[in-house]
Formats: C-alpha cells, structure tokens, sequence
C-alpha cells in the first residue's frame, strides 16, 4: 500500500498556522494522508480575503506587489520551523494569468523568521509574494478620455454669443461635474495619483 488516508477528525498532532494577514478563511474539505515512509500530509482546501498595502501614486499606471503570510499562532521558531515544499504552488506567469484588471508578473516564496514585537521569540514563518501589474487602458478608455473630450467641449462654451446665457450655464454645469469627478477620484485613492495630476493639467 503507497498511502493511507485517515480521516480528519482522528486525534493527531497537526501545526497551529494561519495566514497573518487573512481578514477571512473558509474551509471546504481537509485531508490526512500517510505514506509508507511515515511522511503524514494534511492537506486543506482554503478560499481567503487577503489585505495588503497598496502605493497608488502611479494610478492608473501602478504594479503592486500581494504578500501571503502563513506561520505558527502557537509555536516559536524554536519549537515549530516552518519549510517551503519541492513546490510553492505559486501561478506561473509565462501561462497568462490576468483578469480584466490585473496581470501577473511575477511570483516567489520564501521562508524566513517573523517578530510580532520587539523582545518577542521570533515565529517560523512562509511568506509569498505576487507581483501584478493593473491593465490600464480600460481606465484609458473610460476616465482619461473622456476627461479630455470634456475638457475640450467645455472650451467651445467661450465662443458661444454672450446673449444666450442657457447655452453658456450648460457649459459651466459641465465643468462643475468634471471638478467632481476629479474631487472623488483623488477620496478613493486617498492622495494624489497620477490620474490627479493629468486632471489638474486640464483644469
């Protein structure tokens, strides 16, 4: 017999980790298997909501690096020493994985030790890192665009006769909405990017 498959719920010693920047962990399935070297593998399948910082000073035009941390909530690094596998079971890359959003660009692991504070024993710690670079021509498209096209449409308003006062209040409401947009636009990313900047250039 190559392997033995043990159910879950059976009382055997498994490593207290988790991922140390998780906000949420849902469990589907959970497997035990023991192979005829005495290597015991427990295996789960996870889907989690992760948090990370993001530098958005080169929105719409940015990459971002995604960090995953999985360590030990109850064993130090000297009682519990976390190992990287043959295989990190990273994406690669060069198989064009991107959503309507994002493309990967790179992807690494790595093992190392964790300090929750200063004077702390460290924790035993693997930490993954996804490179992504954000798909801008949508943003192209639907913000730059037409932020110029406006732009340019609210300046004709200056050779409308001065006469017709409804034709120019038309113009001036539209630049009111386009001060709006940039005014949300720079909320959302909390400081300035560089889709601020082009707005203020066509103020």
């Amino acid at each position: 017999m190559g392997a033995l498959r043990i159910p879950p719920t059976q009382r055997i010693w498994r490593p207290d980790t988790f991922f140390l920047n998780a906000i949420s962990c849902a469990t589907s399935d959970a497997l035990l298997t023991l192979t005829s070297n005495g290597t015991l593998t427990w295996s789960r399948h996870m889907t989690c909501t992760f948090h990370t910082d993001f530098d958005l000073r080169q929105f719409p035009f940015d990459s971002q690096t995604l960090s995953l941390q999985r360590l030990s909530y109850a064993y130090t690094a000297n009682e519990l020493i976390v190992q990287l596998a043959n295989s990190c079971f990273l994406p690669d890359p060069m198989d064009n994985f991107e959503n309507s959003l994002w493309t990967l660009q790179a992807a690494e692991c790595s093992a190392s030790n964790f300090l929750f504070r200063v004077g702390q024993t460290e924790y035993s710690q693997i930490q993954a890192r996804l490179k992504v670079k954000r798909l801008f021509q949508n943003y192209i498209v639907k913000m730059i665009m037409p932020m110029f096209i406006i732009v340019f449409l609210s300046t004709l308003t200056f050779w409308i006769d001065a006469s017709s006062p409804p034709a120019r209040i038309g113009g001036t409401v539209t630049l009111g909405k386009r001060e709006q947009s940039s005014w949300e636009t720079k909320y959302r990313a909390g400081g300035k990017s560089i889709l601020d900047y082009l707005s203020s250039f066509t103020h």
